[in-house]
């Protein structure tokens, strides 16, 4: 008996109108679709292109078919062994089902193996909390934050275990920094960005604010306040500081525009 292991698939292996499709997925669930339809069949005729399969399961995971999405997990995981998304997706099916100790596990097992998945942190942070051990918990969702400021309830979650305030993005609050600051702030991103490492690259944004954090401790600015200070004004990451942020200086500098604070 032989056994054939299946052939991973990229995008670029797919036929135009199956590309097509799937880059027209996020316009169809803006209009309100279904995208599943789409993925189960692309999952199905192409089972070596692994995305379409992990977007399958959590499609399932998130319209309460934990069963479906198990199932579809587990089948990656048997074809792809080395599929660290499967494994991950599988820390989030135990956690919906109840079993936090087993979805931590696979959870930690994924970021060890560089899968650092903004849930894998989410799933180990829920599984600390309810262990009582509200401090790992809080950082672990702070490290989640970190990966992916988007994820800005995981904020929420660390200023709730620390007894701090929390301002959403969607709220008004008190600014922590002053416009200097926020033109210095702006200028050392643009400096740090552009600046090339010893290999000559330019490191510019990584969808973190990982430049902003180390401005604030530069200039003795609390980076929780300066998290939500941003957030709250489109800036979720380095570059989105730069084009969003920014039009706070744009109505300063306007005829009866705000006072310097």
């Amino acid at each position: 008996m032989f056994l054939f292991k299946k052939k991973r698939l990229d995008f670029g292996d797919l036929p135009t109108e199956v590309r097509d499709r799937l880059e027209t997925l996020e316009l169809v669930m803006m209009e309100g679709g279904d995208p599943l339809p789409t993925l189960e069949y692309v999952a199905r005729v192409f089972p070596g292109y692994v995305p379409a399969r992990l977007n399958v399961a959590m499609c399932r995971l998130q319209s309460g078919d934990i069963r479906g999405a198990r199932e579809a997990y587990t089948r990656v995981r048997r074809d792809f062994p080395d599929e660290l998304g499967a494994l991950a997706g599988l820390a989030q099916v135990f956690a919906a089902e109840g079993d936090h100790g087993q979805a931590r596990a696979y959870a930690e097992r994924a970021i060890r193996a560089g899968y650092e998945w903004t849930p894998c942190y989410g799933v180990i942070a829920q599984a600390m909390e309810i262990e009582g051990d509200t401090e790992g918990a809080a950082e672990s969702y702070l490290s989640g934050y970190r990966k992916s400021p988007h994820s800005w309830d995981y904020l929420e979650h660390y200023c709730r275990l620390k007894g701090r305030p929390f301002v959403p993005p969607t709220e008004e609050g008190e600014p922590c920094i002053t416009l200097d600051q926020l033109r210095s702030l702006v200028a050392y991103f643009s400096d740090a960005a552009n600046a090339p490492d010893a290999a000559g690259i330019r490191p510019g944004c990584d969808n973190t604010l990982r430049f902003a954090e180390i401005w604030a401790a530069k200039n003795g600015v609390d980076v929780i306040e300066l998290y939500q200070f941003l957030n709250r004004h489109g800036g979720f990451c380095d570059c989105e500081v730069c084009l969003n942020v920014t039009e706070l200086l744009v109505d300063s500098e306007a005829p009866n525009g705000p006072p310097e604070t």
